[in-house]
């Protein structure tokens, strides 16, 4: 008996070295991974994984999808993810279903991820929980349930998941599966921005340049969303390019307007296009150069910028470097002023009335004015100077006739209402155009 239970002794502390070895691998693994030495986790990881390791399996498989120190395989990073899943492995089980969200490697399946993304959950896996709040608030493959999505984010961001603090903060930012409270907004944009999370330091500074639901400090909030545009996070540095273009809230510097309008503009941003297009074209910060506003605009047009569309407009109507077309600048008016830009409809307004471009219409005049003076108050006084100089010209039924026209503008969008109107025009005179 006494030699059975050696040998017994001796069977466990062959085990426990065993274990002992292969936690101080996977660690090591681990720490080459973070370190960005993809070589060292491969040599690691990959034996591990034949073996039959679970976590080893996993990581092995997202260096796959990622292509970290190896060709992307995303066929073989799902194998990898399903012998670690099929071991109840929790990081392996949602690596899976997030291949099956995408399609990647898979077919995509998105009812089979929400249950593994559930069963991950299940077992506590903050990646998971997240991945089903996603699903829950934007209704993939299950109903659309924003409080269950709060209640998945908020499990998650206990754990320090930093996405999910992130979406945690902008639920309660906007009020949605729960109850709109600033100052827990900003709680959870501090604990994803004290992790580095770019949209988060962006939106963190926001509130502190407002005030809005933490004590106002200007200083302090640009400095949150030059990190954040630092990070490359768009939003910021085209924001960042027209505060200091404009001097909102900081000493105008067009230098540094420029710094960060480019960086947005490098990532094809088309209202930093428009930004860095309204320098060109006044000249601020850089010599006036039309042709390279025409350019910034034009590509930030092609991308339905409204102001980008406007400014366009206004230079073909001007003559601007580009010879005057009255046609095309009405009609990038009307694209603009079809996604509620005041300055493209007073500009349309302008154009009905002298008939540049479009046929000469003071109802669509005044109709137009009219809207333009709800839309924005730093438009309001001169389209309202417009709208009363107009006004003067028109009889009871042409006035009543524009009153309604803004009526349908307002309920049914630029492009429907004055194709309606034309079309009721051209029925009653038998003429009429569009733009």
């Amino acid at each position: 008996m006494e030699g059975f239970g050696h040998r017994l002794s001796t069977v466990a502390a062959v085990v426990l070295l065993a274990s002992c070895s292969t936690s101080s691998q996977l660690k090591q693994g681990r720490q080459a991974l973070e370190a960005g030495d993809f070589a060292t986790a491969r040599s690691v990881f990959e034996p591990l994984a034949e073996k039959g390791n679970a976590e080893a399996q996993q990581r092995l498989g997202r260096m796959y999808v990622h292509g970290q120190g190896v060709e992307v395989n995303d066929g073989l990073a799902v194998k990898l993810f399903e012998q670690s899943a099929a071991q109840g492995y929790a990081d392996g089980i949602n690596s899976l279903a997030t291949q099956l969200e995408a399609g990647r490697g898979i077919s995509r399946d998105l009812s089979r991820a929400v249950a593994l993304y559930q069963r991950a959950s299940d077992l506590g896996n903050a990646k998971a929980e997240y991945n089903l709040g996603r699903m829950y608030e934007h209704g993939k493959a299950v109903p659309e349930d924003q409080a269950k999505a709060a209640e998945l984010y908020l499990r998650s961001a206990k754990q320090g998941y930093e996405m999910a603090e992130y979406n945690l903060g902008l639920m309660y930012d906007q009020g949605r599966g729960v109850r709109k409270d600033k100052a827990q907004a900003a709680h959870w944009y501090e604990e994803a921005a004290a992790q580095g999370d770019d949209m988060a330091l962006n939106n963190l500074g926001v509130m502190y340049e407002i005030g809005d639901g933490v004590p106002r400090d200007i200083e302090r909030g640009l400095h949150l969303r030059k990190q954040s545009a630092l990070k490359g996070n768009v939003l910021a540095q085209r924001d960042l390019g027209r505060v200091y273009a404009i001097g909102d809230g900081v000493s105008q510097d067009f230098a540094e307007a420029l710094q960060w309008y480019r960086l947005a503009v490098a990532q094809n941003d088309p209202r930093a296009e428009a930004g860095l297009g309204d320098m060109y074209h006044d000249g601020n910060g850089v010599p006036r150069d039309y042709a390279e506003a025409k350019e910034l605009y034009s590509r930030a047009a092609a991308q339905e910028d409204d102001s980008a569309l406007n400014s366009l407009g206004r230079m073909y109507g001007n003559g601007e470097g580009v010879p005057k077309d009255d046609i095309l600048a009405s009609r990038l008016f009307r694209r603009s002023g079809g996604q509620g830009n005041a300055a493209a409809l007073f500009n349309l307004a302008v154009m009905y009335h002298d008939g540049g471009g479009v046929p000469s219409d003071d109802v669509v005049a005044y109709a137009l004015a009219d809207i333009a003076c709800q839309l924005d108050k730093e438009v309001e006084a001169k389209a309202a100077w417009r709208r009363a100089d107009i006004a003067r010209m028109l009889n009871l039924s042409q006035l009543s006739a524009a009153r309604l026209l803004s009526q349908n503008i307002a309920t049914k969008g630029l492009d429907q209402a004055l194709d309606d109107y034309v079309a009721r025009t051209r029925s009653r005179t038998g003429s009429g155009s569009l733009l």
